[in-house]
């Protein structure tokens, strides 16, 4: 039998009796705030009425008569009168309706009376009953009334317990009409305000239910009928006739003003078969079974909403909550709940309701289930309404159609009568009037841009909008083309169905979306394969059948489509339920194949389809392609004449378009002939060529191009006859064509008249005047002459024609002609065969002057071009071409070359005069070519005068615009580097030889200072032209980049080469030629720097290319070999150690650095560590070597020839006349032990580290070991052990109870062994007294022994063993526990767990210890039963020893003692702690006061009534965590400043920070130093700290008389956390531009802790330090460097201690790391002169170094745990300015807050060490 069954046979055996109790007052107070919803009391006393079959109701007000506050209401109703078992059930709560087919289950909604009762009555037949309070429990009193004056009417008599105002009655009306919708029997309700009937809501039935028809499946093999059963089986209709339709009429009166509405109802009886497990489990949480048959009501608007009724008062106000708006219906479970169907549909069912009423039960498994088939039910339900409602109206529909249609045309006519008539009227404008019949008629007349709005704010349309009568309304800029005219109003039909579809306009159900979601599924389920209907032009048809308008679409199909008046009304039913798809493309297609189309309709499409494309840029050219060829049209009929053949649009591929083709004055080219591809004329003025001209009706017409109509019209009859009666013709087209011409651009003309020439050459078109009869009147265009010819000197040789003057009057330009082939003079070869004649041979000026004048062909420029005809100077010989010539000039007889024209006179010829310009024409060249001039100069035999003027005359004609430019950029580098003739010289830079000669402009520069590299450069002697010259001829000024390295190199050999071959004094002489020389190499190179790229130098880094004298011999070094010199020559380590070179630009950026770094050094020292000793002449500088290479490590691994080479430091400790003497030397790591217990230290002499953390870290690395782990130990008990001593069994308490201290990653941040908290549990852990205690410790060979007082061992089994004496020394305790959980245990740890296991709670919790957060001891016993008495107060007792005593009051009513002692090895005095068991504090709450004390403490200066006003009067402990939470991280109002009492006087006492007894000693060191006084300033805070009072912070010593539970202390630490935490977070970045600041008094308030030096804030002027070398302002870790700007010396103190700037960095970036503070925030700066140690500026911290080299550097040896601790305290210091800027209290606390927090961090850091 387990322990339970036992316990459980002894209480059923043995065990009282006893009743529970109930709170009853509690109780209902717990029932009635579930009852959310205002006026619940009313909807539970309405659904009473109708349970009882109650017609009628009324409530009555009292108000009283100064105010209009409600002082009783009376509830009366016509219903049954209370039964006994009614006065039963009402005395009794939770005792629920057991008649299945009503509405309540639980029996609490009575007890909603007590909302607003205190003390409620209730009167019914001849009796009444009255609720009574006693105390805390409720009683009844029941009396029988006079049975003579029995009252027919149950009344509920309500006296206001908290009177309140009267509700508005508009208000309070919208609730009471809401709850009529689904009441079977109450149909009337009334109002009374004193008396005085207000309100009168009636529900009348005006149409008896008739049944709705259901589809059945056309066979049983279908699946086509509509599905009535829920998904489960639990509900189906009861028969065929189930679903019934009947409609109400509604009527509201407010104060005499009456609004009505009628309604449509459906219900439907539905029979349900619940498996009998459902059941059970519904009876059990109904206490009822679930009824057999359920009735199912929807509610819809049956008739257009409001129909007339007043739209303006409030009675209408009223009327507006009955009918349901879009998405807004309601759930009702008897009556209305706060959940929505999703629908503009109410839905009355049997929903089984939570337990105030305002949702259905969802949580629960089985009645989950229930509800939601019950939903989908619902959902079949509606889907079935919709198909009968759509499919009724759809056949009255259809029976309109013809009439429609002629209504339709009617009206068209109309609206475009009234629409030219407004046009005409308004010259054009649009009308704006607006339709004023109704609001609907109004609403559809807004704007595109307010209707969206409006509809996004709103959802669809609450009102039906009739009918769209103006353009205007359009909500598209298409207007009347994008939105057809539809003037028709809607129809009855089409009105209905709108109605019936806004119903299922969808939205998302609220507050659960589950319940829409279940609806959607069953409407979805009733007709799975079929679209919900709708109603299109041509009937009722499946949304998926259907099409949707689509921007002016639906002008040209009309087949299935829907009205958009309609689909406006009800977009989201269209879009959602029916899911209809919107007219595309392919529908226009499809209509237009099967369509012929007026010729207005087919220019109604044009204009639309350009509109359309515009907005749907996707149409491709395909489909607008294939919808042209789809168009079919017929032309408007003339009079008298039968209708035109239908015509295919697919034919006509041009339009005329005037402006492209333009004629003459007098006709248009209309009056020519054209072809048939032209569109009609008709259609093209309608649709207008801007139109045609869319870039959207291309691939469908495109203008005529006139080269189709020349083409064309060259084909024409007229135009070859050459007939008189077609001249006129001609003449048309000619000048038709030179318009044509004349308006192109001269490019043009030539492509133009060319294509003109080739259609026209054989036509005989060109009309001509002969005075000679000739057979025709016109000629080829090749056989005239211009009629301005000058023919005179060539009559008798022939007859020539001339063109008609006719042409020139028609406007037809003689280029024109000339372009078509008509001649403007003769022939060319006429006057070459009479040159001998004419005398031209000698002198050719006349001839060319006679040329230029002459109109000349293409044909005669090619001849003259061609023929042998004109005289060269001095040269007889024969005649030359133009080609062979040059233009007279004197500057070209300087080429022997050149051939000059034969000219009477050299000056009146030129390259610009009239005869110059037509012989270059010709081809008469003006320079010679560039090449020759070129190739001339590069002669050598040429003359160096002559070259020099040929060098002038080639310059002249060089640069931009010059002739020469062209040829020269054109010539190849090939080329140009052949032509060598430019003067210039090469110089040796080593041996000073100078070679002289012609150079191409490819291998010399024009700057002569690069000739120090022996690189060719121009003629010096060429003075300023050189330069000239270099430029025009492209010369490169000095070599590239990369040639200048190349050149280096070819140098360095070259020197090596010449070092080799030279002895002796030569060699001596060459070896100061070759430093010499490159030391002007190198200053020559450095002006060129910044030209090489860092590839470039990278090339240089394994060159030896950098000559130094070693030895008096030249020896070449690579970058990284040799450095730079100090300043003034001074001797440094890095030239006692490597080779050293003045300082060049060049060698830096080629990689010659100015010191050796820590890379090089390093290097060094495990090659040769004695040298490096040496060279360092002190231990001192040669361990700044070592800090160096520990704090940046110059290599990746460590490698055997590094672990195995004795360059580390190593110390030995000896004593010589009882003192100590330490010696160095240097030793391998692995002869090396790092000193982390200092007692080893002493005991065994060996080889130490230095004691410097980083240093420890480092030799670590390289392979020493800590002392720790060498040595051995054992320990030897004497005496005989004690087991469960009083002793150990304290001792086993104390560490069972400070565990979770020990162990806790919060508390301690050392690393753990695994499973540490197992290891020193109760059951693991033995604890035995022992007399005496020895350890024997060994070294290798070396071995002491010493006492000890405690020791830990491992037992056989896998047990701990902790032995201990009976005067044990915590240290030792600390130090065994901590080598059985940690890792590894260090003296520190030791004492810090000694500490955690030596104080009491208390003192823990005072300094911060989350002690009740981690710590959770056992309850007392619980003490045995009292009566009840009053807690005494606490008092302190025990002074001398610092012990109080505390009491609270316990949940039961007694007192739980607290007690803290400090405890006194070696005797353990274990205090009681407060504690209290885990039920109990769940049910204890502190009071507000003390949690306003708390937040109060935790924000300093927050307003009072800030922290009151947010928690409210009952907060919990969640409340205050929310709000502390809020205030940490946005901030809190503060109390106006108001001067603080002085508080008492405090003793002083030494800073200690958990205990520890170092950081004590730091802290105090600084306190002594004056860190707390003058050493630190807070300087130009942020204005929330200047000038602010600071109130007290969160908590300077506990309060004896406050007493708080472990939440709100656990509370109040982690809100602290929180905000130091948030206020480091809040640090700005350092300015880099420097910081300056005056020195201020700070004004510190009265009654505030503080020195009289800290008032004194002093001032800084800092100037960033720039580092010459790198030329950076920071730190290698981006720490901002400053130095004191006052201070002469403070400067170069920097630049000379960049290690120590270094050093402070490294502490500074593992402090800032513990601290979670960025290093942009932190700054070091050095002024000796002032005497702060640190300040904070703006939030941003700096560090004065000069008080870190002063304490923690140099001769004291680097940064150590003391060092660490030190700035620790003081970076806490400067944080605690973010809170406030005096030294006093509060700084204080912050700073000490800021300790505590971070201090296990430190801990951890300095373990590494």
């Amino acid at each position: 039998m387990s322990l339970y069954d036992s316990v459980r046979a002894s209480v059923d055996k043995s065990g009282e009796f006893e009743q529970v109790s109930v709170n009853q007052r509690a109780l209902i107070d717990k029932i009635l705030a579930r009852y959310a919803s205002a006026g619940a009391v009313y909807r539970e006393l309405l659904q009473n009425s109708n349970d009882a079959n109650a017609t009628e109701a009324e409530v009555h007000f009292t108000t009283s008569p100064e105010k209009n506050i409600v002082t009783q209401v009376e509830y009366k109703n016509n219903g049954l009168p209370f039964r006994p078992q009614d006065w039963a059930r009402l005395k009794k709560i939770a005792e629920g309706n057991p008649d299945e087919s009503k509405i309540g289950a639980f029996g609490v909604g009575a007890y909603t009376m007590f909302s607003i009762c205190e003390e409620p009555m209730v009167l019914s037949g001849n009796q009444a009953l009255a609720f009574v309070w006693k105390g805390d429990a409720l009683w009844t009193k029941t009396v029988d009334t006079d049975k003579q004056k029995e009252n027919k009417w149950t009344t509920f008599v309500l006296p206001s317990r908290d009177p309140y105002p009267l509700p508005s009655l508009v208000e309070f009306g919208e609730f009471l009409c809401a709850s009529l919708t689904f009441t079977k029997n109450l149909s009337e309700l009334r109002v009374f305000v004193n008396g005085k009937k207000r309100l009168t809501i009636v529900k009348t039935q005006i149409q008896e239910p008739t049944p709705v028809q259901i589809q059945k499946s056309s066979s049983w093999w279908k699946t086509d009928g509509a599905l009535t059963e829920s998904p489960q089986g639990l509900f189906s209709l009861q028969n065929e006739n189930s679903l019934l339709e009947s409609f109400y009429h509604i009527q509201v009166t407010l104060d005499g003003e009456t609004a009505a509405v009628t309604a449509r109802y459906l219900s439907a009886t539905a029979k349900t078969k619940v498996p009998s497990s459902m059941v059970k489990r519904m009876e059990r949480v109904m206490k009822k079974k679930p009824p057999a048959k359920v009735e199912v009501q929807i509610f819809l608007s049956g008739q257009e909403q409001f129909d007339g009724t007043s739209r303006k008062g409030e009675a209408y106000k009223i009327l507006q909550s009955f009918s349901p708006r879009v998405g807004e219906g309601r759930i009702f479970i008897g009556f209305r709940t706060s959940q929505t169907t999703g629908l503009a549909a109410h839905l009355a069912a049997p929903f089984v309701p939570t337990v105030e009423r305002e949702a259905m039960d969802l949580q629960d498994q089985t009645l989950r289930v229930f509800n939601l088939e019950l939903l989908e039910f619902s959902g079949i339900l509606m889907r079935l309404t919709l198909e009968h409602g759509m499919g009724a109206l759809g056949a009255q529909y259809e029976k309109g159609i013809d009439e429609r249609a002629k209504l339709d045309e009617e009206l068209m006519k109309q609206d475009e009568e009234v629409s030219t008539t407004e046009e005409e009227e308004t010259n054009g404008k649009a009308s704006t009037d607006e339709v004023e019949d109704d609001d609907a008629s109004k609403a559809s007349s807004s704007s595109s841009m307010w209707g969206f709005a409006k509809y996004m704010a709103k959802g669809v349309k609450k009102t039906i909008v009739k009918v769209k009568s103006k353009v205007e309304e359009i909500v598209d800029d298409g207007g009347e083309l994008m939105n057809p005219r539809d003037p028709r109003p809607l129809c009855h039909e089409e009105t209905q169905a709108i109605i019936l579809m806004q119903s299922f306009c969808p939205r998302q159900s609220t507050p659960d979306p589950l319940v829409g979601t279940a609806l959607a599924q069953g409407f979805s389920r009733c007709f799975a394969d079929r679209a919900p209907p709708v109603l299109s032009r041509s009937g009722v048809v499946p949304g998926d059948q259907a099409r949707l308008p689509n921007k002016g679409m639906e002008a040209f199909c009309t087949q299935g489509v829907i009205r958009s008046i309609v689909y406006q009304n009800a977009e989201e039913y269209h879009n959602v339920i029916a899911q209809c798809r919107v007219l595309d493309i392919n529908d226009l297609a499809a209509a237009l194949s099967e369509t012929v189309l007026e010729e207005k309709q087919l220019i109604r499409l044009m204009n639309w389809w350009v509109r359309y494309t515009k907005i749907n840029t996707y149409i491709s050219s395909y489909q607008g392609v294939d919808i042209k060829e789809r168009i079919r049209f017929i032309l408007e009929k003339s009079e008298g004449n039968e209708p035109m053949n239908v015509l295919e649009l697919k034919n006509y591929i041009f339009y005329l378009d005037k402006e492209k083709i333009r004629t003459g004055s007098g006709y248009s080219i209309e009056d020519l002939p054209i072809p048939d591809s032209i569109l009609p004329k008709t259609i093209r003025d309608s649709v207008t060529l801007r139109t045609l001209n869319d870039h959207s009706l291309r691939v469908w017409f495109s203008p005529l191009p006139v080269e189709i109509w020349i083409d064309f019209i060259a084909g024409h009859p007229g135009i070859n006859s050459g007939q008189p009666e077609d001249e006129q013709l001609c003449l048309r087209v000619l000048s038709t064509l030179s318009q044509e011409y004349t308006r192109r651009s001269l490019s043009e003309q030539r492509s133009f008249g060319s294509y003109c020439q080739s259609v026209l050459r054989e036509k005989r078109c060109i009309p001509f005047d002969s005075s000679i009869p000739t057979s025709f009147s016109a000629d080829f265009p090749s056989n005239l002459y211009l009629y301005s010819a000058e023919l005179k000197a060539f009559d008798g040789v022939g007859n020539f024609h001339k063109v008609s003057q006719h042409l020139k009057q028609m406007g037809i330009t003689d280029d024109f002609l000339v372009s078509l082939g008509v001649r403007k003079s003769v022939a060319i070869d006429f006057l070459f065969a009479h040159l001998d004649t004419l005398q031209w041979s000698s002198d050719p000026k006349p001839l060319i002057e006679y040329l230029r004048s002459a109109s000349l062909t293409k044909q005669d420029f090619t001849k003259l071009r061609s023929t042998q005809y004109l005289p060269a100077e001095n040269d007889e010989s024969r005649m030359f071409g133009p080609s062979e010539l040059y233009l007279p000039n004197r500057e070209l007889r300087i080429f022997p070359f050149v051939k000059l024209l034969q000219w009477p006179s050299e000056d009146d010829i030129t390259e610009r005069s009239l005869n110059g310009r037509f012989l270059t024409s010709l081809g008469v060249n003006v320079l010679p070519p560039l090449l020759e001039v070129l190739l001339f100069m590069a002669k050598e035999s040429t003359d160096e005068v002559i070259r020099l003027k040929c060098l002038d005359f080639v310059a002249k004609r060089l640069g931009s615009g010059g002739d020469y430019t062209g040829d020269w950029n054109r010539l190849s580098r090939s080329d140009k580097q052949k032509l060598k003739f430019l003067p210039g010289v090469a110089i040796s830079p080593i041996t000073g030889k100078e070679r002289r000669t012609l150079f191409s402009t490819l291998t010399c520069c024009y700057l002569g200072k690069c000739a120090v590299m022996g690189i060719p450069v121009l003629d010096p002697n060429l003075g300023e032209k050189a330069k000239l010259y270099g430029t025009l001829f492209q010369c490169v000024a000095e070599p590239a980049p990369g040639a200048l390295l190349q050149k280096l190199k070819m140098l360095v050999s070259e020197a090596k080469k010449l070092l080799v071959q030279s002895d002796g004094k030569e060699f001596q002489e060459v070896s100061e030629q070759v430093i010499v020389s490159f030391s002007k190499v190198f200053d020559y190179l450095s002006g060129r720097t910044s030209d090489l790229s860092a590839s470039m130098l990278g090339g240089l880094a394994n060159e030896d290319f950098i000559p130094c004298i070693v030895d008096a011999r030249v020896q070449w070094f690579k970058p990284n070999e040799v450095f730079f010199k100090g300043e003034d020559g001074e001797e440094s380590v890095t030239s006692s150690l490597f080779q050293v070179v003045d300082f060049s630009p060049f060698l830096a950026a080629a990689g010659v650095k100015q010191e050796a770094a820590t890379k090089d050094i390093f290097r060094l020292m495990i090659e040769s560590p004695e040298t490096v000793f040496a060279a360092a002449k002190s231990e001192a500088k040669y361990k700044q070597f070592l800090r160096r290479v520990a704090a940046h490590k110059p290599f990746k691994r460590v490698t055997p020839e590094i672990r195995d080479s004795p360059f580390l430091l190593a110390y030995s400790m000896s004593k010589e006349e009882s003192k100590e003497k330490t010696t160095f030397e240097l030793a391998k790591a692995q002869d090396v032990y790092i000193i982390d217990n200092s007692f080893f230290a002493r005991m065994f002499p060996v080889k130490r580290a230095p004691h410097e953390s980083d240093l420890e870290d480092f030799y670590s690395l390289i392979g020493s070991r800590y002392i720790s782990k060498e040595v051995k130990k054992k320990y030897h008990v004497v005496g005989e052990a004690q087991f469960n001593s009083p002793l150990t069994q304290e001792l086993v308490a104390r560490i069972q109870e400070r565990g979770p201290l020990l162990v806790s990653p919060s508390v301690t941040s050392r690393p753990l062994v695994p499973n540490a908290a197992s290891i020193i549990d109760e059951k693991k852990l033995d604890i035995v007294e022992v007399p005496q205690l020895k350890a024997v410790f060994s070294l290798k060979k070396s071995t002491r022994s010493q006492k000890i007082t405690c020791c830990s061992t491992q037992t056989k089994f896998g047990k701990n063993c902790l032995y201990v004496t009976k005067d044990f020394d915590w240290f030792d305790v600390g130090y065994a526990i901590g080598e059985l959980i940690l890792e590894r245990c260090q003296l520190e740890d030791a004492f810090f767990i000694s500490s955690l296991l030596e104080a009491p709670l208390e003192q823990l919790r005072a300094r911060g210890f989350p002690v009740d957060r981690i710590i959770h001891p056992e309850p007392p016993p619980e003490p045995e039963p009292k009566p009840e008495q009053a807690v005494p107060q606490a008092t302190a007792s025990n002074a001398a020893t610092g012990t109080t005593r505390n009491q609270t009051r316990a949940p039961d009513g007694g007192g739980v003692s607290t007690d803290g002692v400090s405890p006194s090895p070696p005797n353990i005095s274990r205090g009681e702690e407060k504690v209290e068991s885990s039920e109990a504090k769940k049910e204890v709450q502190g009071s507000l006061e003390d949690y306003v004390a708390v937040l109060k403490n935790i924000f300093p200066g927050v307003d009072e009534e800030y922290i009151r006003k947010r928690l409210g009067d009952e907060p919990t402990m969640e409340d205050v965590r929310d709000l502390a939470e809020e205030m940490t991280n946005s901030g809190y109002p503060k109390e106006m400043k108001q001067e603080m009492p002085k508080p008492p006087k405090e003793e002083p006492r030494k800073s200690k920070i958990f205990g520890s007894k170092k950081l004590g000693r730091a802290v105090n060191g600084l306190m002594g130093s004056g860190l707390a006084g003058m050493n630190t300033s807070s300087s130009n805070l942020g204005k929330q700290q200047q000038g602010v009072t600071a109130a007290p912070p969160p908590a300077f010593g506990r309060d004896s008389n406050s007493v708080k539970s472990p939440e709100m202390d656990a509370l109040a630490h982690h809100s602290m956390e929180k905000q130091l935490e948030q206020r480091i977070k809040q640090s700005t970045n350092i300015d880099g531009g420097g910081f300056s600041s005056e020195d201020r008094v700070q004004d510190i308030p009265q009654g505030m802790d503080h020195d009289e030096c800290c008032e004194l804030v002093p001032g800084h002027d800092l100037k960033p330090f720039a580092n010459l070398v790198t030329g950076k302002s920071d730190t290698h870790n981006g720490i901002k460097i400053f130095f004191a700007r006052k201070d002469k010396d403070s400067e170069s103190f920097v630049r000379s201690h960049m290690d120590a700037v270094e050093s402070f960095a490294v502490v500074l970036e593992r402090l800032s790391d513990i601290y979670g503070i960025k290093l942009n925030s932190v700054a070091i700066y050095h002024d000796s002169v002032g005497n702060s140690i640190a300040f904070n500026a703006n939030r941003a911290l700096y560090f004065n170094l000069h008080f870190f080299c002063a304490l923690h550097y140099g001769e004291n040896g680097s940064p150590n745990s003391e060092c660490y601790s030190y700035w620790f305290v003081t970076f806490a210091h400067e944080l605690a300015h973010h809170f406030v800027s005096a030294h006093n209290r509060a700084h204080a606390f912050y700073t000490e807050s800021y300790c505590t927090m971070y201090f296990p961090k430190l801990l951890t850091m300095l373990s590494r060490a």
